[in-house]
Protein backbone atom coordinates (compact mmCIF):
# COMPACT_ATOMS: atom_id res chain seq x y z
CA UNK A 1 0.00 0.00 0.00
CA UNK A 2 2.86 2.38 0.83
CA UNK A 3 4.43 1.69 -2.58
CA UNK A 4 1.16 2.53 -4.34
CA UNK A 5 0.76 5.76 -2.39
CA UNK A 6 4.38 6.72 -3.09
CA UNK A 7 3.92 5.99 -6.80
CA UNK A 8 0.70 8.01 -6.89
CA UNK A 9 2.39 10.91 -5.08
CA UNK A 10 5.30 10.85 -7.57
CA UNK A 11 2.92 10.84 -10.56
CA UNK A 12 0.89 13.75 -9.18
CA UNK A 13 4.06 15.69 -8.36
CA UNK A 14 5.38 15.11 -11.86
CA UNK A 15 2.13 16.34 -13.41
CA UNK A 16 2.16 19.42 -11.20
CA UNK A 17 5.78 20.18 -12.08
CA UNK A 18 5.03 19.72 -15.79
CA UNK A 19 2.08 22.11 -15.63
CA UNK A 20 4.15 24.65 -13.70
CA UNK A 21 7.05 24.46 -16.15
CA UNK A 22 4.71 24.94 -19.10
CA UNK A 23 3.55 28.25 -17.63
CA UNK A 24 7.08 29.69 -17.76
CA UNK A 25 7.31 29.24 -21.53
CA UNK A 26 5.98 31.83 -23.95
CA UNK A 27 2.43 31.35 -25.15
CA UNK A 28 1.60 30.28 -28.68
CA UNK A 29 -0.78 32.44 -30.67
CA UNK A 30 -3.65 30.02 -29.97
CA UNK A 31 -2.85 29.90 -26.24
CA UNK A 32 -2.70 33.71 -26.10
CA UNK A 33 -6.07 33.92 -27.87
CA UNK A 34 -7.56 31.42 -25.42
CA UNK A 35 -6.04 33.34 -22.50
CA UNK A 36 -7.40 36.65 -23.83
CA UNK A 37 -10.89 35.12 -24.02
CA UNK A 38 -10.59 34.09 -20.38
CA UNK A 39 -9.28 37.55 -19.48
CA UNK A 40 -12.28 39.17 -21.17
CA UNK A 41 -14.66 36.83 -19.33
CA UNK A 42 -13.05 37.59 -15.96
CA UNK A 43 -13.23 41.33 -16.63
CA UNK A 44 -16.95 41.04 -17.40
CA UNK A 45 -17.39 39.16 -14.12
CA UNK A 46 -15.84 42.06 -12.20
CA UNK A 47 -12.29 40.79 -11.74
CA UNK A 48 -9.17 42.68 -12.82
CA UNK A 49 -7.11 39.97 -14.52
CA UNK A 50 -3.57 40.53 -15.79
CA UNK A 51 -1.21 38.25 -17.66
CA UNK A 52 1.84 38.10 -15.40
CA UNK A 53 5.55 37.68 -16.16
CA UNK A 54 5.34 33.90 -16.49
CA UNK A 55 2.22 33.98 -18.68
CA UNK A 56 -0.33 33.10 -16.02
CA UNK A 57 -3.60 34.96 -15.94
CA UNK A 58 -3.60 36.37 -12.40
CA UNK A 59 -6.58 37.89 -10.57
CA UNK A 60 -7.74 38.46 -7.01
CA UNK A 61 -10.88 37.56 -5.14
CA UNK A 62 -11.39 38.73 -1.58
CA UNK A 63 -7.66 39.38 -1.18
CA UNK A 64 -6.55 35.96 -2.43
CA UNK A 65 -4.61 35.64 -5.68
CA UNK A 66 -5.66 33.07 -8.29
CA UNK A 67 -3.86 31.99 -11.45
CA UNK A 68 -5.00 30.39 -14.66
CA UNK A 69 -2.48 28.66 -16.87
CA UNK A 70 -3.19 27.44 -20.38
CA UNK A 71 -1.26 24.95 -22.50
CA UNK A 72 -2.34 23.78 -25.92
CA UNK A 73 -2.54 20.01 -26.15
CA UNK A 74 -2.98 17.61 -29.04
CA UNK A 75 -6.15 17.53 -31.13
CA UNK A 76 -7.07 21.16 -30.41
CA UNK A 77 -7.66 20.78 -26.69
CA UNK A 78 -6.20 22.99 -23.99
CA UNK A 79 -4.98 22.01 -20.55
CA UNK A 80 -6.29 24.70 -18.18
CA UNK A 81 -5.27 24.98 -14.53
CA UNK A 82 -7.00 27.23 -12.00
CA UNK A 83 -4.86 27.60 -8.89
CA UNK A 84 -4.44 29.48 -5.65
CA UNK A 85 -2.08 29.03 -2.75
CA UNK A 86 -1.82 29.37 0.99
CA UNK A 87 1.27 29.68 3.16
CA UNK A 88 2.13 26.80 5.46
CA UNK A 89 5.23 28.39 6.98
CA UNK A 90 5.54 27.92 10.73
CA UNK A 91 3.03 25.08 10.76
CA UNK A 92 3.14 21.46 11.82
CA UNK A 93 4.02 19.88 8.45
CA UNK A 94 2.91 16.44 9.58
CA UNK A 95 -0.56 17.85 10.32
CA UNK A 96 -0.52 19.72 6.98
CA UNK A 97 0.31 16.50 5.11
CA UNK A 98 -2.49 14.62 6.87
CA UNK A 99 -4.95 17.43 6.12
CA UNK A 100 -3.88 17.53 2.45
CA UNK A 101 -4.28 13.76 2.14
CA UNK A 102 -7.72 13.88 3.76
CA UNK A 103 -8.92 16.68 1.47
CA UNK A 104 -7.56 14.97 -1.64
CA UNK A 105 -9.43 11.80 -0.71
CA UNK A 106 -12.71 13.70 -0.47
CA UNK A 107 -12.60 15.97 -3.51
CA UNK A 108 -12.69 14.58 -7.03
CA UNK A 109 -11.75 17.62 -9.10
CA UNK A 110 -10.01 20.06 -6.78
CA UNK A 111 -6.70 19.00 -5.25
CA UNK A 112 -4.16 20.35 -2.77
CA UNK A 113 -0.39 19.91 -2.97
CA UNK A 114 2.41 20.92 -0.65
CA UNK A 115 5.02 22.75 -2.74
CA UNK A 116 8.57 21.41 -2.97
CA UNK A 117 9.80 24.15 -0.63
CA UNK A 118 7.18 23.09 1.95
CA UNK A 119 6.39 26.78 2.41
CA UNK A 120 2.94 26.78 0.81
CA UNK A 121 0.01 24.68 -0.29
CA UNK A 122 -1.16 24.85 -3.88
CA UNK A 123 -4.88 24.37 -4.56
CA UNK A 124 -5.65 23.37 -8.15
CA UNK A 125 -8.39 22.41 -10.53
CA UNK A 126 -7.18 20.93 -13.80
CA UNK A 127 -9.39 20.61 -16.84
CA UNK A 128 -9.23 19.98 -20.56
CA UNK A 129 -11.18 22.39 -22.73
CA UNK A 130 -11.78 22.71 -26.43
CA UNK A 131 -12.80 26.38 -26.16
CA UNK A 132 -12.67 29.00 -23.42
CA UNK A 133 -16.44 28.67 -22.99
CA UNK A 134 -15.89 25.12 -21.77
CA UNK A 135 -13.95 26.58 -18.84
CA UNK A 136 -16.04 29.68 -18.18
CA UNK A 137 -19.21 27.56 -18.07
CA UNK A 138 -17.95 26.00 -14.83
CA UNK A 139 -15.80 28.86 -13.53
CA UNK A 140 -18.11 29.78 -10.61
CA UNK A 141 -18.28 26.14 -9.55
CA UNK A 142 -14.49 25.81 -9.79
CA UNK A 143 -14.00 28.87 -7.60
CA UNK A 144 -16.45 27.45 -5.07
CA UNK A 145 -14.61 24.13 -5.02
CA UNK A 146 -11.26 25.81 -4.36
CA UNK A 147 -12.84 27.68 -1.47
CA UNK A 148 -14.29 24.45 -0.07
CA UNK A 149 -10.93 22.68 -0.29
CA UNK A 150 -9.25 25.61 1.47
CA UNK A 151 -11.87 25.65 4.25
CA UNK A 152 -11.86 21.88 4.74
CA UNK A 153 -8.06 21.74 4.78
CA UNK A 154 -7.97 24.37 7.54
CA UNK A 155 -10.55 22.40 9.54
CA UNK A 156 -8.63 19.13 9.16
CA UNK A 157 -5.36 20.85 10.02
CA UNK A 158 -6.94 22.06 13.28
CA UNK A 159 -7.96 18.48 14.07
CA UNK A 160 -4.52 17.01 13.33
CA UNK A 161 -2.48 19.79 14.98
CA UNK A 162 -3.23 18.69 18.54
Amino acid sequence: MKKILLLLFCIVGSLAANAQSSSTQSLTQKERSFMNSLKSYLSKEGYRPEIDEDNDLAFKKEGDTYWITVAEEEEGYYFVRLASSMSCEDTNLDAVRKAVNKVNGEFKLAKAYITDSEQSILFVIDSYCYASGDFTKYFSRYMGMLSEVDDDLKDYYSEYDK
